[in-house]
């Protein structure tokens, strides 16, 4: 039998009080890392998306789901020219972990015009933008489709996984690699912190 007692000894005075992972005889459970989804309907204001957001000549905006019209995504045009690297930087979250040890995947939604067209993902930290891990997947087909990042095997020649950062804000880059071309893309359910299956 345990009992808890909060602010002994004093008359009530309406203070309200939580517990959480309470064990007895025994470690307490290990803790799991609360996953974080972002989309982009009208009430979730997580993300960022157009002007300084952008970077290399790719244009984002909140938009209509080209398949399903009463659902807002993402929208990125990597328009003519644009630099390899462009890309948008869609969520800050300052001093929130986006990816933890034990649940380094990321899962996105993502619709291309194409199969083969490579997507990086890139974290870094806001306090010091050296700080950085980016990983890469490509499209499967044209249209809608889940992919998943896995940070644990970042892209070769780029920086190493390191727990000890906060990687706390995060960019994507649509057909990495190559000069825009005028292509449209479109991203939504972006799950940080995916647990392994």
């Amino acid at each position: 039998k345990a009992s808890v007692f909060f602010d002994f000894g004093t008359g009530g005075t309406g203070k309200v009080f939580y517990v959480d992972d309470v064990s007895i005889g025994g470690a307490a459970p290990a803790a799991v890392p609360s996953a974080r989804t972002v989309d982009f309907d009208a009430g979730d204001s997580d993300y960022q998306l157009g002007g300084s957001s952008d970077f290399g000549n790719a244009v984002s905006s909140r938009a209509a789901d080209p398949v399903v019209s009463t659902n807002s995504v993402a929208k990125v045009i990597k328009a003519t020219g644009a630099e390899t690297w462009a890309g948008t930087t869609f969520m800050k979250t300052p001093g929130f972990d986006l990816i933890s040890s034990g649940s380094e995947t990321v899962g996105m939604k993502v619709w291309a015009p194409a199969a083969g067209i490579p997507v990086r993902l890139k974290l870094e930290s806001i306090a010091d933008n050296t700080k950085t891990v980016e990983t890469q997947v490509n499209t499967t087909a044209a249209g809608w489709q889940d992919l998943t990042f896995n940070f644990a095997s970042p892209v070769v020649g780029t920086s190493p996984l390191d727990h000890a950062r906060t990687f706390d804000m995060a960019s994507v880059f649509f057909d990495f690699g190559s000069t825009g071309s005028n292509k449209t893309f479109y991203f939504d359910d972006v799950t940080f912190r995916v647990l392994p299956v």
